[in-house]
């Protein structure tokens, strides 16, 4: 599941999230990404709900596999191009002449625009 309720016993409820999207965490950066090598993102975000994977999930993901040579999460595609959206470190959308670009996740992308 990408999110669950605040309260984990109780039972994902649709209607509810909808309704109340501040009362559940996300989840799938602990059930679902670890185990994942290619992510491919298509889904409707918008900020009142939780992100599907954020900067610092990402970054817990990576270095907690550091000893692991194949990491999780080595394509990530956003088919939805929501730059900063339900995956966070999407920094920008690609064209057909730079059709993909890094990320890494133990950089500040803040950081390294500002000096280049």
């Amino acid at each position: 599941t990408a999110s669950a309720p605040a309260a984990p016993a109780a039972p994902f409820d649709v209607a509810h999230y909808r309704a109340h999207p501040h009362l559940y965490e996300p989840a799938f950066h602990e059930t679902v990404a670890p185990h994942a090598s290619v992510l491919v993102n298509g889904i409707y975000w918008d900020q009142r709900y939780p992100r599907l994977l954020t900067r610092a999930q990402l970054r817990a993901l990576a270095a907690g596999r550091e000893d692991d040579p194949a990491r999780p999460l080595l394509v990530v595609a956003d088919l939805s191009c929501d730059v900063h959206g339900s995956v966070e470190f999407l920094e920008r959308a690609t064209t057909i002449e730079r059709p993909y670009f890094d990320y890494d996740p133990a950089a500040d992308p803040a950081a390294a625009a500002a000096a280049g």
